[in-house]
């Protein structure tokens, strides 16, 4: 069976420590600039003084600082609070922060239930990262057959937002039936959008169904075409697998892949 080769769902946790950037305070702007500039000093000044008068965005960002240990010494209990500042705000992006932080045990006491009750609310923000993490949840924990079902709906709310992980997971349920109905070529649509976002395991197991037939008619060029962005994007499985493709194509199928691999990946640099 196709879904035999193929890699599976994947249940690590979305967590962003990057900054907000629509800025709507000229010291948060003035933060960001600075930031990006490897200026971590001078962003940390900008950013207090709007956090402190509680604007949310430079809260956030204080602790994406705090988090990172960018300009200051690393501390996850002072990221927590000034995460947790900005999510009382209702900024969503420190509610998704604070929820992984909580849900994994760093710098706060473990507590699922927390976890879960920010990332709901982020999620109802349209959090697209909160949705995947919350798909995540309900696959991992499933013991009835609505659990997966949740799951899929969670994942494709973020999907739907253009999360490449979402995308991926969705691909994986309907290639696997949990939750959806067993549909290879919805699998496919959305391995092609995770693929063309970069994610390496969306771009493995499209070369796969390529290679098995699975969905679409079997194209060995496209297959290792696939399977070989995965390798170059670090998917140890297509690294193993290249040679096992490689050895049934023709020359003039390893020709077309190499013109594919040339188009792919000059479309990815325009």
């Amino acid at each position: 069976m196709t879904r035999n080769y193929l890699l599976n769902i994947s249940l690590a946790l979305f967590f962003s420590v990057c900054l907000s950037a629509a800025a709507h305070s000229g010291d948060v702007e003035d933060g960001i600039d600075a930031f990006e500039s490897g200026e971590f000093a001078a962003a940390l000044e900008k950013f207090r003084g709007p956090a402190e008068s509680g604007n949310a965005q430079a809260q956030h960002n204080l602790g994406v600082m705090y988090f990172t240990g960018s300009g200051v010494q690393k501390d996850y209990a002072i990221a927590a609070e000034w995460y947790r500042k900005a999510a009382e705000n209702g900024y969503s992006d420190a509610k998704a922060a604070l929820g992984a932080m909580y849900y994994e045990g760093t710098g706060v006491p473990l507590d699922y239930e927390t976890a879960i009750n920010l990332f709901k609310q982020a999620a109802e923000q349209g959090h697209a990262g909160a949705q995947y993490n919350l798909g995540v949840i309900y696959h991992e924990n499933a013991e009835k057959p609505e659990d997966y079902v949740e799951a899929a709906s969670r994942f494709r709310a973020a999907a739907n937002e253009g999360h490449a992980g979402a995308q991926y997971n969705l691909g994986v349920m309907y290639v696997n039936g949990e939750g959806v109905q067993r549909d290879y070529i919805e699998a496919i649509r959305w391995f092609e959008k995770a693929s063309n976002e970069g994610h390496a395991g969306a771009q493995y197991n499209l070369g796969i169904m390529y290679l098995t037939g699975s969905g679409v008619s079997k194209d060995y060029a496209s297959a290792y075409a696939w399977v070989s962005l995965a390798a170059e994007g670090g998917n140890k499985q297509a690294e193993e697998n290249l040679e096992n493709i490689l050895i049934r194509m023709t020359s003039e199928e390893k020709e077309k892949a190499r013109a594919l691999i040339k188009e792919w990946t000059n479309q990815d640099k325009k």
